[in-house]
Protein backbone atom coordinates (compact mmCIF):
# COMPACT_ATOMS: atom_id res chain seq x y z
CA UNK A 1 0.00 0.00 0.00
CA UNK A 2 1.02 3.60 -0.48
CA UNK A 3 0.65 6.61 1.77
CA UNK A 4 -2.51 7.99 0.15
CA UNK A 5 -4.12 4.54 0.13
CA UNK A 6 -3.60 4.34 3.88
CA UNK A 7 -4.89 7.85 4.52
CA UNK A 8 -8.04 7.25 2.48
CA UNK A 9 -8.60 3.94 4.29
CA UNK A 10 -8.22 5.75 7.63
CA UNK A 11 -10.86 8.31 6.62
CA UNK A 12 -13.19 5.61 5.27
CA UNK A 13 -12.91 3.34 8.30
CA UNK A 14 -13.50 6.16 10.79
CA UNK A 15 -16.18 7.89 8.64
CA UNK A 16 -14.15 11.11 8.74
CA UNK A 17 -12.55 13.30 6.10
CA UNK A 18 -9.64 15.67 5.53
CA UNK A 19 -11.38 18.35 7.59
CA UNK A 20 -11.58 16.11 10.67
CA UNK A 21 -8.18 14.51 10.05
CA UNK A 22 -6.00 16.78 7.88
CA UNK A 23 -3.36 15.11 5.69
CA UNK A 24 -0.64 16.64 7.89
CA UNK A 25 -2.07 14.88 10.97
CA UNK A 26 -2.62 11.64 9.07
CA UNK A 27 1.05 11.64 7.98
CA UNK A 28 2.15 12.15 11.59
CA UNK A 29 -0.03 9.21 12.66
CA UNK A 30 1.40 7.02 9.91
CA UNK A 31 4.93 8.07 10.86
CA UNK A 32 4.40 6.85 14.42
CA UNK A 33 2.67 3.71 13.17
CA UNK A 34 5.57 2.97 10.82
CA UNK A 35 8.28 3.58 13.42
CA UNK A 36 6.54 1.43 16.04
CA UNK A 37 5.83 -1.39 13.58
CA UNK A 38 9.37 -1.41 12.17
CA UNK A 39 10.82 -1.31 15.70
CA UNK A 40 9.02 -4.48 16.75
CA UNK A 41 11.83 -6.48 15.09
CA UNK A 42 15.27 -5.24 14.01
CA UNK A 43 15.77 -8.22 11.72
CA UNK A 44 12.83 -8.00 9.32
CA UNK A 45 13.91 -9.95 6.20
CA UNK A 46 12.99 -6.98 3.98
CA UNK A 47 15.83 -5.00 5.57
CA UNK A 48 18.54 -7.60 4.93
CA UNK A 49 21.30 -5.91 2.93
CA UNK A 50 24.82 -6.54 1.64
CA UNK A 51 27.32 -3.69 1.31
CA UNK A 52 30.75 -3.80 -0.37
CA UNK A 53 33.63 -1.55 0.68
CA UNK A 54 36.95 -1.16 -1.16
CA UNK A 55 39.63 -0.39 1.42
CA UNK A 56 43.05 0.88 0.38
CA UNK A 57 46.17 -0.34 2.17
CA UNK A 58 46.89 1.64 5.32
CA UNK A 59 43.31 2.86 5.80
CA UNK A 60 42.33 2.21 9.42
CA UNK A 61 38.64 3.07 9.07
CA UNK A 62 35.72 2.88 6.65
CA UNK A 63 32.68 5.15 6.77
CA UNK A 64 29.65 2.90 7.10
CA UNK A 65 26.69 3.45 4.81
CA UNK A 66 24.27 5.80 6.58
CA UNK A 67 21.49 3.21 6.23
CA UNK A 68 23.39 0.58 8.23
CA UNK A 69 21.39 -0.51 11.27
CA UNK A 70 23.17 -3.66 12.39
CA UNK A 71 26.06 -5.76 11.11
CA UNK A 72 25.74 -9.53 10.98
CA UNK A 73 29.06 -10.49 9.39
CA UNK A 74 32.05 -9.04 7.52
CA UNK A 75 34.10 -11.07 5.03
CA UNK A 76 37.56 -10.09 3.80
CA UNK A 77 38.69 -11.03 0.29
CA UNK A 78 42.32 -11.12 1.48
CA UNK A 79 41.91 -13.86 4.05
CA UNK A 80 38.65 -15.36 2.79
CA UNK A 81 37.51 -15.49 6.39
CA UNK A 82 34.94 -13.72 8.46
CA UNK A 83 36.28 -10.88 10.64
CA UNK A 84 35.78 -11.13 14.39
CA UNK A 85 33.82 -8.45 16.20
CA UNK A 86 35.88 -6.72 18.90
CA UNK A 87 35.12 -4.27 21.68
CA UNK A 88 36.37 -0.91 20.42
CA UNK A 89 38.33 0.06 23.54
CA UNK A 90 39.92 -3.36 23.81
CA UNK A 91 40.86 -3.35 20.10
CA UNK A 92 42.48 0.09 20.42
CA UNK A 93 44.75 -1.19 23.18
CA UNK A 94 45.48 -4.52 21.55
CA UNK A 95 46.06 -3.52 17.93
CA UNK A 96 47.16 0.12 18.05
CA UNK A 97 50.01 0.74 15.61
CA UNK A 98 49.82 -2.73 14.07
CA UNK A 99 49.35 -3.44 10.37
CA UNK A 100 48.84 -6.71 8.54
CA UNK A 101 45.97 -8.93 7.50
CA UNK A 102 42.81 -7.55 9.07
CA UNK A 103 41.19 -10.13 11.33
CA UNK A 104 38.84 -8.05 13.49
CA UNK A 105 36.64 -4.99 13.39
CA UNK A 106 34.87 -2.62 15.75
CA UNK A 107 32.28 0.10 15.19
CA UNK A 108 32.41 3.58 16.67
CA UNK A 109 30.61 6.71 15.49
CA UNK A 110 29.37 5.14 12.22
CA UNK A 111 32.98 4.25 11.40
CA UNK A 112 34.16 0.71 10.82
CA UNK A 113 37.60 0.27 12.42
CA UNK A 114 39.83 -2.47 11.03
CA UNK A 115 42.26 -4.37 13.29
CA UNK A 116 45.06 -4.59 12.47
CA UNK A 117 45.14 -1.86 9.82
CA UNK A 118 45.20 -3.63 6.41
CA UNK A 119 48.61 -3.73 4.79
CA UNK A 120 47.14 -4.41 1.34
CA UNK A 121 44.08 -3.31 -0.62
CA UNK A 122 41.07 -5.17 0.73
CA UNK A 123 37.48 -5.71 -0.33
CA UNK A 124 35.06 -6.11 2.56
CA UNK A 125 31.63 -7.64 2.14
CA UNK A 126 29.35 -6.53 4.95
CA UNK A 127 26.11 -8.36 5.59
CA UNK A 128 23.46 -6.96 7.89
CA UNK A 129 20.24 -5.01 8.19
CA UNK A 130 19.50 -1.52 6.95
CA UNK A 131 17.38 1.12 8.68
CA UNK A 132 13.68 1.42 7.80
CA UNK A 133 13.19 4.02 5.07
CA UNK A 134 10.46 6.60 5.89
CA UNK A 135 10.67 8.29 2.46
CA UNK A 136 7.28 6.83 1.46
CA UNK A 137 5.55 9.13 3.95
CA UNK A 138 6.54 12.18 1.88
CA UNK A 139 6.51 10.49 -1.54
CA UNK A 140 3.03 9.20 -2.48
CA UNK A 141 4.48 7.15 -5.35
CA UNK A 142 6.37 4.82 -2.99
CA UNK A 143 5.15 1.69 -1.24
CA UNK A 144 5.37 1.43 2.54
CA UNK A 145 8.84 0.18 3.49
CA UNK A 146 7.54 -2.88 5.30
CA UNK A 147 6.66 -6.44 4.35
CA UNK A 148 3.29 -6.22 2.57
CA UNK A 149 1.74 -8.39 5.29
CA UNK A 150 2.39 -5.59 7.79
CA UNK A 151 0.52 -2.91 5.85
CA UNK A 152 -2.88 -3.63 7.39
CA UNK A 153 -1.55 -3.65 10.97
CA UNK A 154 0.07 -0.31 10.13
CA UNK A 155 -3.37 0.93 9.10
CA UNK A 156 -4.88 -0.33 12.38
CA UNK A 157 -2.32 1.65 14.35
CA UNK A 158 -3.07 4.78 12.31
CA UNK A 159 -6.80 4.35 12.90
CA UNK A 160 -6.16 3.97 16.63
CA UNK A 161 -4.42 7.35 16.62
CA UNK A 162 -7.31 8.92 14.70
CA UNK A 163 -9.68 7.73 17.43
CA UNK A 164 -7.26 9.04 20.05
CA UNK A 165 -7.52 12.44 18.38
CA UNK A 166 -11.31 12.11 18.47
CA UNK A 167 -11.04 11.23 22.19
CA UNK A 168 -12.70 7.86 21.67
CA UNK A 169 -10.65 5.74 24.04
CA UNK A 170 -12.66 2.57 23.53
CA UNK A 171 -12.14 2.40 19.76
CA UNK A 172 -8.54 3.56 20.15
CA UNK A 173 -7.81 0.62 22.45
CA UNK A 174 -9.69 -1.78 20.18
CA UNK A 175 -7.60 -0.91 17.13
CA UNK A 176 -4.37 -0.79 19.12
CA UNK A 177 -5.07 -4.31 20.38
CA UNK A 178 -5.78 -5.39 16.82
CA UNK A 179 -2.43 -3.93 15.73
CA UNK A 180 -0.54 -5.70 18.53
CA UNK A 181 -2.22 -9.06 17.91
CA UNK A 182 -1.71 -8.87 14.15
CA UNK A 183 1.97 -8.01 14.58
CA UNK A 184 2.47 -10.88 17.02
CA UNK A 185 0.87 -13.38 14.64
CA UNK A 186 2.52 -12.12 11.46
CA UNK A 187 5.97 -11.77 13.00
CA UNK A 188 6.17 -15.54 13.50
CA UNK A 189 5.36 -16.19 9.86
CA UNK A 190 7.59 -13.47 8.43
CA UNK A 191 10.62 -14.54 10.50
CA UNK A 192 10.08 -18.26 9.98
CA UNK A 193 13.16 -19.57 8.13
CA UNK A 194 12.68 -21.24 4.80
CA UNK A 195 13.55 -24.94 5.03
CA UNK A 196 14.42 -27.56 2.50
CA UNK A 197 11.86 -30.30 2.26
CA UNK A 198 12.67 -33.27 0.04
CA UNK A 199 10.11 -34.14 -2.61
CA UNK A 200 8.77 -37.62 -2.01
Amino acid sequence: MKRDDLIEAMWFQTDLDDVDVPVFNAKMFLTEAFERTAAVERHWPLYETVWTYNVTAGSPTVALDADTSEISAIMSDVTGYRLSSADHSFAEESYLGRTGRTSAFSVWGQQLYLWPVPSSDTVLTVRGWRKPDPTWIEDPALEVDLDSRLHLPLLHYGIALVYAQQEDGELENQYMRRWAQSIADLKKDILRPSTYRPVV
